[in-house]
C-alpha cells in the first residue's frame, strides 16, 4: 500500500484473491483424503479484508468505495473510465491498454471447443499493440479483465457468465463485476476455515513477509 495515498498501486492481492486463493481450497475439498498445510500470512489476510470491509469513513467518500473497501491503480483507472473518461491521462490510458491483459491468457486461445475462449477479449488482446483504444474498447477490456480475474468456476453462481465475450460493456456491468469481486474476496477466509475443519492445517508467520528484512537491508547481497 502507498501510505501517502492509502491506496494499493498494484492489484495482485485482489486479482489472486478472486481466483487462486478460492480455487485452491475448493479443489482440495473435492479430495478429502488429501491433507495439506496452508501458510496464511497476516499481511495477506489484512489486505484481503481491506478490500471486503467498507469503513464508515470510506462510505462517506462514496464513489468507488460504495462497492469495494480498497482501491488499487487498476480500479482507480476503471472508475475514471466509467465516470469521467476525459480525466484519464494519456499515460493512464496506455497503461490500461497493456495492463488489463496481465492475466492467465487461457481465454485468448481458441482450441476449437474451449468453454473459456473469449473472442472479444482475444480480439482486444490482438489489437492492444496496434493503436490506442477507444473509450468503449477500454471499457470492454476493463470489463473482461475484471470478469476473467474471477475464477470461471464461480461465474454461474455470481450471475456473471452472460458477460463472457461481451462487446459494449456499460457502467452497470463494470460495477456489477467490482461487486462480484468483493463477494468472492469475502469468502476467502471461510473457504480456508472449511478445509481446516476437514483436517487440513493452517499456519501463519510474522505479519510481513519473512524475507522483508533482507529486502530492506541494503548491501546484504554483497555480504553473502
Amino acid at each position: 500500500m502507498n501510505r501517502s495515498s492509502g491506496e494499493y498501486e498494484l492489484p495482485w492481492v485482489r486479482v489472486h484473491g478472486v481466483q487462486e486463493y478460492v480455487d485452491s481450497p475448493r479443489i482440495l475439498a473435492e479430495f478429502p483424503d488429501i491433507h495439506v498445510t496452508y501458510n496464511l500470512q497476516p499481511s495477506l489476510l489484512w489486505q484481503i479484508m481491506d478490500y471486503v470491509q467498507i469503513s464508515a469513513q470510506e462510505q462517506e467518500k462514496g464513489g468507488l468505495y460504495q462497492y469495494i473497501g480498497a482501491i488499487d491503480d487498476h480500479l482507480k483507472w476503471i472508475w475514471k473510465l466509467i465516470t469521467d473518461p476525459a480525466s484519464l491521462s494519456a499515460d493512464e490510458r496506455a497503461k490500461m491498454q497493456q495492463q488489463f491483459f496481465w492475466i492467465n491468457g487461457y481465454m485468448f486461445d481458441d482450441d476449437g471447443n474451449d468453454p473459456y475462449f473469449d473472442p472479444r477479449y482475444a480480439e482486444l488482446n490482438a489489437l492492444k499493440g496496434a493503436r490506442p483504444f477507444t473509450d468503449q474498447e477500454l471499457m470492454d477490456a476493463a470489463g473482461l479483465s475484471l470478469l476473467w480475474e474471477i475464477s470461471p468456476e464461480l461465474h454461474d453462481s455470481l450471475g456473471i457468465s452472460d458477460l463472457r465475450g461481451k462487446s459494449g460493456f456499460t457502467k452497470d456491468d463494470i460495477i456489477a463485476l467490482i461487486s462480484a469481486q468483493r463477494t468472492v474476496l469475502s469468502q476467502v477466509v471461510n473457504d480456508y476455515a472449511e478445509v481446516q475443519a476437514m483436517g487440513n492445517e493452517l499456519i501463519t508467520s510474522p505479519f510481513y513477509h519473512p524475507i522483508l528484512p533482507l529486502l530492506c537491508d541494503r548491501g546484504w547481497e554483497t555480504e553473502a
